[in-house]
């Protein structure tokens, strides 16, 4: 009788292959896992580049506006600065330029505390400027932008001084301009007086007196220009022998004619 051989059983290196479905999707988890850790760093590094751009500010022009920009939610971009805060929005609202000024720059700014100071910079420059040149008709600018610096949260003590300062100039040329118009009206008045006397007014003493009475104040205005210490100021009560005649009132600075309704009243 045959003896049948019996075949070795296999060891574990000579185990059968696993069958290819098990090693595919062995393969396609190991792809799914890779995949979706590169998402969750690239999201991430999104993430911090928006987050980044989202702090920063550049301050641009728009239809003759400085306009204050903030960084968008995204890895670049700007848009216009419109704070939550319903206190915070005027503040950063445009602001309009003056005449003939063109403002271009290429800086970011990573603070808002940067932002004003840089706000600051650039209107109590222009202030300075127009006050300088005494224009009548951008004083009322250079009062807005005054109240806009004062409302500045980021100012250093240095440009808080200085806006001190500014704000004293300001009251200067606003007292500047006050005594023009009180000029200007005197100038009307004494000229409104000398036309009745020469017609025949039926008040021809008050005229007179009123007449004697604004050279007077004519006279010392002018005193008071040129010598604007207390010890030179002209003698309130004149004699009689000064003299009536008074040249029509200089004015200290030009300004653009004001009408009748708008006048501030003097009280003589």
């Amino acid at each position: 009788m045959e003896q049948t051989e019996s075949l070795p059983s296999p060891t574990p290196e000579q185990a059968p292959p696993p069958p290819k479905k098990k090693r595919s999707v062995s393969r396609f988890l190991g792809y799914l896992l890779i995949t979706a850790l590169m998402l969750t760093l690239l999201g991430s590094v999104l993430y911090l580049l928006s987050d980044i751009n989202h702090r920063q500010y550049r301050l641009t022009t728009r239809q003759s506006s400085l306009i204050i920009e903030r960084g968008r939610f995204m890895p670049m971009g700007f848009e216009r600065f419109t704070p939550k805060n319903e206190v915070l929005r005027p503040i950063y609202a445009p602001i309009a330029l003056p005449t003939g000024v063109n403002f271009t720059s290429n800086e970011i700014f990573d603070d808002r505390t940067d932002v004003d100071r840089a706000i600051f910079g650039l209107l109590s420059g222009w202030s300075r400027e127009m006050l300088a040149a005494d224009a009548a008709a951008e004083f009322e600018r250079v009062v807005t932008y005054i109240d806009r610096c004062e409302l500045l949260p980021g100012l250093s003590e240095g440009q808080r001084l200085e806006l001190q300062t500014l704000r004293a100039d300001v009251a200067f040329t606003r007292g500047t301009h006050t005594l023009s118009g009180i000029a200007e009206q005197l100038n009307q008045a004494l000229a409104e007086f000398e036309s009745a006397l020469r017609l025949g007014t039926t008040h021809k003493a008050k005229t007179k007196a009123w007449i004697k009475e604004i050279q007077h104040r004519i006279i010392s205005y002018r005193s008071s220009q040129s010598s604007p210490s207390p010890q030179d100021a002209p003698n309130p009560n004149p004699s009689p022998q000064a003299s009536p005649e008074a040249q029509p009132l200089e004015l200290p600075a030009p300004i653009p004619p004001k009408r009748k309704t708008d006048a501030p009243k003097w009280q003589l």
